[in-house]
């Protein structure tokens, strides 16, 4: 079956959105919430986990299957032209860092060094974003207002509050209970923790983390890459690449990399709680 044809025969829910099979990148805590956001919102089916942890690979993950490269879920759709196969994915990944260094990897870099299956050779390897959609992934029990924007790969958990002419980014975590007020501008990759409030005209620049209960004040700007404690109050811009904590938040650390490494964010954990 061809890319067109495959798409054709996507189905679509009673809401006009489109209803797709999908793979969840990444098999880990975060990876649960959004398997469960997803579940909750009757949209897609999650045919499966895809993750580079050795030591989860070939087992089971509330009875899908966790494997190693998106193209092993594919493999039926290869002996039987009526399974759809996979059709979208989702990035569950709550470090910002790596799950930029993913998305950047599905999108530009070659699927797999496995033989490929006939519907992607072509005119070559071909990337991930050629073949399979980033899906939006928004909890039934969230409140949106109509005229916010949530970009693409995007996941905005139960309780979630996003008021008018809000926008967010791509690849964006709004995690359970955080509220997003009017006119913020949450750039791509941010992750909001669990009951932070944002407050009206705030922009969260590319990749910054808010840690679990942060507050940020009306029109505060918090720089990119930059981490906020957990429970901290921002009263003033917070500048780029730089971890600030306490009520109100004081910088106590600029990082020397030009974003946050792995490691810096598991120092995140410590200040803010990741996922």
């Amino acid at each position: 079956m061809n890319y067109m044809a495959k798409m054709a025969s996507v189905e679509l829910s009673l809401d006009g959105s489109i209803n797709m099979n999908v793979a969840i990148m990444g098999a880990g805590g975060h990876a649960k919430v959004v398997y469960d956001a997803i579940l909750s919102a009757e949209q897609h089916e999650v045919i499966g986990f895809v993750d580079d942890n050795v030591d989860l690979i070939g087992t089971k993950l509330y009875g899908l299957p966790i494997v190693g490269n998106i193209a092993d879920l594919d493999s039926p759709a290869l002996l039987d032209p009526e399974n759809r196969g996979v059709e979208g994915y989702i990035i569950a990944i709550g470090n910002n860092t790596v799950r930029q260094e993913k998305v950047a990897f599905y999108s530009q870099s070659p699927l797999t060094t496995t033989p490929l299956p006939p519907f992607i050779k072509g005119d070559g390897v071909r990337g991930l974003s050629h073949r399979y959609v980033p899906i939006t992934v928004i909890h039934p029990r969230a409140v949106i207002a109509p005229t916010a924007q949530i970009d693409e790969g995007s996941v905005v958990f139960a309780n979630v509050v996003v008021n008018p002419e809000a926008r967010i980014g791509k690849h964006v975590i709004l995690y359970t209970a955080c509220t997003i007020d009017h006119e913020c501008d949450i750039a791509d990759y941010a992750y909001i923790s669990p009951g932070c409030n944002v407050g009206g005209q705030v922009k969260i620049e590319t990749g910054a983390f808010l840690g679990i209960g942060a507050v940020v004040l009306p029109r505060i700007t918090v720089g990119a890459w930059s981490i906020i404690g957990a429970g901290a109050v921002v009263t003033k811009d917070i500048p780029a690449h730089v971890t600030a904590v306490g009520v109100p938040a004081k910088v106590i650390k600029q990082h020397l990399t030009p974003c946050p490494s792995p490691k810096a964010f598991g120092e995140g954990r410590e200040v803010g709680g990741l996922g």
